[in-house]
Formats: C-alpha cells, sequence, structure tokens
C-alpha cells in the first residue's frame, strides 16, 4: 500500500530525560537512507546488529518490533501498554532503559529508553517489502538541527547552529511548536465549501498528503465523491477511513492542486489524545517535494522546493492493496556465451554430420524473490470488478513475474495513468486465475 501512517501512543511514559544524540566527530554528520513509499529508513545499529528503522517525527519514542527484539538482551525492563491508531484495543510490550544506539559512524545515542512492542501482528514490513526493525523519533531531531534531502536520500545532522542557518539561509521558515515531543504548524486548506486554517502534526511517518481528523471532517466543509479504505496500520490495529482529493494545500506561499487526503473514522482514533486546536496531520508526500530543515532546539522548520515539486499527487487507480508475504527461491534462466572453442567442444555430430549449435549455452540460476498476496481488494473498484479478491497470491503482472517487482514499483504501476491496462495472473485455492482491467481514478477534482 502506498500511504502507510505510524502512530505508537505508550501509556505511563516518562520524558526523554538525560537521553542525548552526540555528533562524535566533525562539524556534522551524514545519513545515507531508504526512501520507499515515502517513508524514510535508516540504519540504526544495537550491539552489534544493523537494523533499519523508520524515521518518524510523528513518534515521541524509540520502539524495537517483537520478532528482532526477541533476540536480544534488554536491561532495566518493566511492562507498558501500547495505544494508538487502530480500531482495536491495546497490546503488552517492554520498556528498557539505558540503551545505546550508533547510527552511520558519527552518531552515537546514550542512555536512550527502548520500547518493545511484542505484538507480532505490527508488521509493518509486509506494506514496505524490507524488514523494519523499529521507529526512532524525537530522540533524533531534539538535540540538533537536521536537513533531509529527499532528492539525494541523504540527512545531514549539524553540530553548531551558525552551520545549519547557512545550508537553510535560502529556504522558507515556519515556525514550529512542540508538544510531547511532536511537532506542528499552520496550513491552510481549500475544499468546494471553505478555506480552513488548521494546526497540523508534521509526520515523517505517514507517508501519505494530509490526514484530516474527524471532528473535522464532521464539520459540513467536505463535499463530493470519497472511497471507503483500509488506510493503514497503528498500534492497535488497522485504521479504516474515507479518502477524497479537496481543491488546495497551502503552506506558506507553496500551494498544491487537487492532493488526495485521508480521513479515519472515529473508532480508528479512539485511543488517541489530542491537542489544542490540532486538526490533522501532513505526511511525507508533501515533504518529499522538498529539502526540509528541521530545527528543534529552535522550533522552526525549512523547505526549499525540489525536483519533486509538480509531482502528481498519487492515487491508487486499481483498487488494490498489496502485501509481502515472504520470499521463495525462483529459477532464472541465462544464457552464457561460448568460447569458438567451447562451442567446437560441444558440437554434436550425427551420421558424421556436424550439428548447427547457438553460440551459448542455457544454464539456470536460483534467487531469493518476494512472495506477494492481495490484502485488500475494494469494492467497486477496476481490480475487485475483474474479480481479483483478498487473500489472492499474485503470480504474475503485465507479463513479468511478481517477484521481480519491488513493492514500490507495483504501487508506482497502480497510479501510473489512467486507462492503462493491468493484466494479473492470481493463485486462489491452488488454481490459477488470469484477470484484466484497467486503470481508473476514483476521486475526481472537487
Amino acid at each position: 500500500m502506498k500511504f502507510r501512517f505510524i502512530f505508537l501512543l505508550i501509556l505511563c511514559s516518562p520524558a526523554l530525560f538525560g537521553q542525548r544524540m552526540e555528533i562524535t566527530e566533525g562539524r556534522k554528520a551524514k545519513v545515507h537512507f531508504k526512501l520507499l513509499g515515502n517513508l524514510i529508513f535508516i540504519p540504526v545499529q544495537y550491539k552489534g546488529t544493523t537494523l533499519n528503522f523508520l524515521l518518524d517525527t510523528g513518534s515521541a519514542h524509540t520502539i524495537m518490533f517483537g520478532d528482532v527484539a526477541e533476540k536480544r538482551d534488554f536491561d532495566h525492563i518493566e511492562q507498558v501498554k501500547f495505544l494508538g491508531l487502530g480500531s482495536g484495543s491495546f497490546s503488552m510490550g517492554l520498556k528498557s532503559r539505558g540503551n545505546t544506539l550508533q547510527i552511520g559512524k558519527r552518531l552515537k545515542l546514550t542512555d536512550q529508553t527502548i520500547f518493545i512492542k511484542l505484538d507480532n501482528d505490527f508488521n509493518l514490513s509486509a506494506y514496505v517489502g524490507i524488514p523494519v526493525n523499529g521507529i526512532i523519533g524525537q530522540a533524533f531531531f531534539k538535540d540538533h538541527p537536521v536537513r533531509i534531502d529527499y532528492r539525494r536520500k541523504r540527512i545531514t545532522v549539524y553540530k553548531n547552529q551558525a552551520d545549519f542557518d547557512k545550508a537553510a539561509r535560502k529556504a522558507a521558515g515556519f515556525a514550529l511548536s512542540l508538544e510531547k515531543g511532536k511537532p506542528y504548524f499552520d496550513v491552510h486548506f481549500k475544499t468546494a465549501v471553505r478555506t480552513v486554517k488548521a494546526k497540523m502534526l508534521i509526520d515523517l511517518g505517514n507517508a501519505g498528503v494530509m490526514w484530516i481528523l474527524p471532528s473535522l471532517a464532521k464539520s459540513g466543509w467536505f463535499s463530493g465523491v470519497s472511497i471507503e479504505e483500509h488506510l493503514g496500520l497503528g498500534a492497535s490495529g488497522d485504521i479504516f477511513g474515507k479518502r477524497r482529493r479537496i481543491q488546495r494545500i497551502r503552506i506558506g506561499d507553496f500551494e498544491f492542486e487537487n492532493p488526495v487526503v485521508a480521513q479515519p473514522d472515529e473508532s480508528s482514533v479512539q485511543f488517541v489524545p489530542f491537542f489544542k486546536n490540532h486538526q490533522g496531520t501532513i505526511g511525507g508526500e508533501i515533504f518529499k517535494r522538498f529539502t526540509c530543515y528541521i530545527d528543534y532546539p529552535n522550533r522552526k522548520i525549512y523547505l526549499k522546493k525540489n525536483r519533486n515539486y509538480k509531482d502528481d499527487f498519487y492515487v491508487n487507480m486499481s483498487g488494490l492493496e498489496i502485501k509481502y508475504v515472504g520470499k521463495e527461491w525462483t529459477p532464472e534462466k541465462i544464457y552464457v556465451h561460448l568460447s569458438p572453442t567451447e562451442q567446437k567442444e560441444q558440437t554434436p555430430r550425427s551420421m558424421g554430420k556436424k550439428i548447427t549449435q547457438p553460440g551459448y549455452q542455457i544454464r539456470y540460476n536460483f534467487r531469493l524473490r518476494p512472495i506477494y498476496a492481495v490484502a485488500t481488494s475494494r469494492e467497486g473498484s477496476p481490480a475487485y470488478e475483474a474479480g481479483i479478491r483478498k487473500g489472492d497470491r499474485v503470480l504474475w503482472v503485465n507479463g513479468k513475474k511478481a517477484g521481480e517487482y519491488t513493492l514500490a514499483k507495483l504501487n508506482q504501476l497502480f497510479g501510473s495513468r489512467e486507462g492503462r491496462t493491468i493484466k494479473m495472473v492470481v493463485s486462489r485455492e491452488e488454481q490459477e486465475h488470469t484477470y484484466k482491467f484497467k486503470l481508473r481514478d476514483p476521486l475526481p477534482v472537487e
């Protein structure tokens, strides 16, 4: 699924006193990241092992997931409860104090509190296609200003404020408010009914454009077509709600026309405490259009356009949500070219006559390839009308084995062009089925 939203609320957790991130050498530290579906994943070392962590300004805590956490020895353990977005209930976890994390060669995080989510049903890996071992949020941002370059997939952390100010001097600045370790700023958006000024959470753990809270969505300020969808995954289970297009989002002088926004339903936000005048979140689909300069110590964010700025806003026109469910060994045919000597040695004879052979040999390599399945098939969508259903295993897409795609490439294909033909072969109850459909935008402009 293109749009992921992660929100974890940990009950009875203290502030991050004593925890610190240090630049151990030089005036700045650089970290290269993976960008998948607008989400940023950075390498984090813990006790000699490199793990993939989601970088998430929407999280006030550092969290490790049960599948990898169960293999680690943690110090100073106590039990906690996890609550957050989702239609389920709380789950149990652990809190460990006094941990050390290393990011790259120059960033060291000391005396860190790590929350350990033991519920393996919270499987973010299935929706991004790589192992995801945890989330890091406030601890990464609170001590130093940070530059995020989405084009180069590189983060720079600055030791000296003057160096950061020089780097950000040509970017547009906006005031931040920090509430319980999370950053907020003001955004204007326009629907067919009215223009709204809203206080929005800056949330890099939300891969979409904007989420609007149910209280605002019920205000009568929205009209036009919407679709019911599975919106994402939270600490308390699946998140459901609506998607729709609105006319415009404005951040200072930056304007975006016809973006797709999401509205989670009330059952999905029942456990989440919202702060005064907080009306939603702004996510990675917006921030990927900028080089972002985030300065928690001085309560500022600076934005500078990059080459992604005019990209179209993504909408899944297939109606399918695909998830990663494992890997399998797959044979791949390769052609090995033979030298003249090798050709001569391998040329057979029949009745004293030479038989012409091609100048290559066919061999097979086996590679581990991902396995994909249909997580949801939205009723009324092109894929659903064609016959594809939840649980189908995806075998082929447009003449190519499914395992040759990354999950990001599949999602990109499903949002590529209205009218494009998609041909899929799926397996259901050990029977193969072939379906064909055309992509169709479900959300016309208001």
